[in-house]
């Protein structure tokens, strides 16, 4: 599943690598349930621990992986965005950049982007997915502003790419000459991916402001998808 020292998250497996931000806290471990190689939790890193009170958004970084197999009609990565859209806006999420091809080095991905407001704060996902040796690889990105997602997406670096990750023509709130998908586009077959869920289980929990939100237990993998609809 990787390994990490230095201060750097490595997988030779699927090729990347993650410079984690100084002084996060890792709960990987603890967050994982099971031993089942189609579904993988390779990284889940929080700003503070997320049963700690606090005033701000806990941002985090999560990825995961999840074979294509175990689930019917994924073609192109951009097949995650269609459900993953349209359980974001039915609980209150808003769409900022719709999927789109997004460079990361020389590695070209899948990019979606939401919002949503906390009382007077403002809740930032960025969710990068592609394929890989027929797993569904996922990176998503939570954070407070959207300088600190762009922030946080450029300590993620692919082998042989460059360690700045985006590229220009990609970048939010620019134009996109890159090509984008349709929210509804390729997905109607889709059993829905826990590796989605698993995104939007993150989006809410780990950016929850009072520690009785985030204290219920979290590391039950059967559970993650129902958890998720349940807290939003």
């Amino acid at each position: 599943m990787g390994a990490r020292a230095d201060g750097i998250y490595r997988n030779a497996s699927f090729g990347f690598s993650y410079k984690l931000p100084f002084g996060w806290v890792d709960r990987t471990a603890d967050m994982r349930e099971g031993d089942d190689p189609g579904k993988l939790l390779l990284l889940a890193v929080f700003e503070r621990p997320p049963e700690a009170t606090g005033t701000t958004i806990n941002s985090a970084v999560v990825i995961a992986a999840e074979k294509v197999s175990s689930f019917s009609g994924l073609k192109t990565a951009s097949d995650y965005f269609g459900p993953i859209t349209e359980l974001a806006t039915a609980k209150g999420f808003s769409v900022l950049n719709e999927p789109h091809d997004f460079v990361v080095g020389t590695k070209r991905l899948v990019r979606g982007d939401f919002s949503k407001q906390r009382g007077s704060l403002t809740m930032y996902q960025a969710s990068l997915v592609t394929l890989e040796k027929g797993y569904g690889v996922s990176f998503t990105f939570i954070g407070g502003s959207e300088d600190e997602i762009e922030e946080l997406i450029e300590k993620l670096s692919f082998s042989g790419a460059s360690s700045r990750s985006q590229d220009e023509r990609c970048r939010r709130g620019r134009p996109r000459p890159c090509s984008s998908y349709s929210s509804g586009s390729g997905w109607s077959a889709i059993s829905f991916s826990p590796a989605a869920f698993f995104s939007l289980y993150f989006f809410t929990h780990a950016s929850q402001l009072l520690p009785a939100a985030v204290s219920r237990p979290v590391n039950a993998r059967a559970a993650i998808s129902e958890y998720a609809i349940e807290i939003f």
